[in-house]
C-alpha cells in the first residue's frame, strides 16, 4: 500500500479519518494524498448573471482556505517522516475523488463518514457511499464517533458469506493482522428464513456442521500462511446479516471490520440496502469496504 487518498470535506468526520490514514500510513510505510472537491452550485435563475461573479469568488476563497490547511497538514505529517500531497479540485464529488484516485494509482481511500438522516440517504444517498460505489480500491469509512487518543488495530472483525468463494477481504485482514499483531474474529451469519420450525432438525444440524467445517476450513489454510496468526470463528443464526454483524461488532469493540463489498444493482440497493453499506452506516468503528475482483 503506497498511496492513500484521504477525501477531505472540511467536517469533523474527515479529520477523525485523518487520524486512521495516519496509523495506515505508518503501517505500510505509504504517502498520503489529500483532496478537497470545490463543488460549485449555479443557480437555475434567469438573474444567474448577476450570481455568478460571487459564486466564483467564494469559490477562490474556499479554494486558499483549504489550500492553507493543507500546508498545515504537510507540516505536521512531515514531522513524523509522512509525506503528504494536497489538492483542490472543482468538479463532483463522487467522480472527481474516483478520478484523481486512478491518477496518482492510489491503493486506497478514506472518508469520514458524516451519516445523513433515513430519507436524505435513501433518495440521495450520502457522498460517503457514493464514493463507495464508484471506487475500483478498497475504502475505509471513520466513523463520526470521535477517537480517543492514538487509533490502534487490536481486534479485527472479518464477517465472510461462506455461500461465496470469493474471499478478497480475508486477504487484507491477514495482511493487517500480520503487521500490527492483532486477533482476526471470522464471523458467519447463518441466515435462516422465517419458518425454520419446518427444517426437519437433521437438515438443521447438517448445515450447521457444514457451515462450522467451511469456517475451519478457512482458518486452518489462514494459520498455514501465518503461523503466528491470532484467528477464531463466531457463527451466528439468525435474520439481516448486517444488525447482527453491528450487534456483534459494536457489543465486543472491535477497533476495524474488514468487509466484501456485494455491490447490490441499483433498485435493489434503492429499497434495501446492500450489508456492507448498512454494516458502514451503522458501525461504530473503521470499516474497511474490499470491492470484489472482477466488479
Amino acid at each position: 500500500m503506497k498511496k492513500i487518498l484521504w477525501a477531505y470535506d472540511g467536517s469533523k468526520e474527515a479529520e477523525e479519518a485523518l487520524k486512521v490514514t495516519n496509523y495506515f500510513s505508518n503501517l505500510y510505510g505509504s504517502d498520503i494524498y489529500g483532496i478537497y472537491i470545490n463543488h460549485v452550485y449555479y443557480p437555475i435563475t434567469p438573474n444567474f448573471v448577476y450570481y455568478a461573479g460571487y459564486i466564483e469568488e467564494s469559490a477562490h476563497k474556499k479554494k486558499l482556505l483549504i489550500e492553507n490547511k493543507f500546508s498545515n497538514i504537510k507540516k505536521d505529517l512531515n514531522k513524523n517522516n509522512v509525506q503528504f500531497t494536497g489538492k483542490v479540485i472543482k468538479g463532483d464529488i463522487d467522480s472527481g475523488i474516483k478520478n484523481y484516485s486512478k491518477k496518482i494509482k492510489a491503493d486506497m481511500i478514506t472518508v469520514g463518514n458524516t451519516g445523513k438522516d433515513f430519507i436524505t440517504r435513501m433518495i440521495l444517498g450520502s457522498n460517503t457511499l457514493k464514493v463507495l460505489r464508484n471506487s475500483e480500491i478498497p475504502v475505509l469509512t471513520v466513523p463520526p464517533k470521535k477517537i480517543k487518543g492514538k487509533y490502534k488495530i487490536k481486534k479485527i472483525l472479518l464477517p465472510l458469506d461462506i455461500s461465496e468463494p470469493n474471499y478478497d477481504s480475508l486477504e487484507y485482514a491477514l495482511d493487517i493482522a500480520e503487521k500490527t499483531g492483532s486477533h482476526i474474529t471470522v464471523l458467519y451469519i447463518l441466515s435462516l428464513p422465517h419458518n425454520t420450525n419446518e427444517i426437519p432438525p437433521n437438515v438443521m444440524d447438517e448445515i450447521v456442521n457444514g457451515s462450522h467445517n467451511e469456517l475451519n476450513k478457512i482458518i486452518s489454510g489462514s494459520k498455514d500462511k501465518f503461523k503466528n496468526l491470532s484467528i477464531s470463528k463466531k457463527m451466528i443464526i439468525g435474520l439481516s446479516p448486517s444488525k447482527r454483524i453491528l450487534n456483534y461488532a459494536n457489543k465486543n469493540n472491535f477497533d476495524i471490520i474488514v468487509i466484501n463489498s456485494n455491490n447490490k444493482g441499483n433498485l435493489a440497493r434503492f429499497f434495501l440496502g446492500s450489508v456492507s453499506e448498512e454494516v458502514i452506516r451503522g458501525s461504530y468503528c473503521p470499516v474497511l469496504t474490499i470491492r470484489k475482483k472482477g466488479l
